[in-house]
């Protein structure tokens, strides 16, 4: 059963979340981190924000692009290429996913919750 303990349980693997289980994981805390998702960040960065400005993003340059014409700039045609736009903005979903995995404290963290298929981690009963 000492497995099983905890000094602390944190609740989401969002960017508060895992700032904290890190944070005491730091401190020398035993720590278990719960979230459904097989990667560090939540709904803004697996499902919601990042994803939303990143496209959001590219519709501004799109938008700028189109109406540049009142500066005095001219580009033609300007077209979108969905497949490209998807791979940059899974790129930089994944470049920020990279980052906290890469963090020392995520090896002193036990995770829970995530699907039986991501190793080290274990699904709540």
């Amino acid at each position: 059963m000492a497995e099983d303990h905890a000094d602390f349980i944190v609740l989401g693997a969002g960017p508060g979340g895992y700032a904290s289980a890190f944070r005491a994981a730091d401190l020398g805390r035993k720590v278990v981190l719960v979230d459904p998702r097989a990667t560090l960040g939540g709904v803004c960065l697996n499902e919601g924000c990042v994803l939303s400005k990143a496209l959001l993003h590219a519709a501004e340059i799109l938008r700028e692009t189109r109406h540049g014409s009142v500066w005095g700039i001219s580009t033609g045609k300007v077209a979108v290429d969905l497949d490209m736009l998807r791979a940059r903005k899974d790129a930089i979903v994944g470049q920020l996913i990279g980052g906290p995995v890469g963090l020392p404290s995520v090896a002193r963290c036990r995770w829970c919750g995530a699907p039986q298929s991501s190793p080290g981690r274990r699904a709540l009963k």
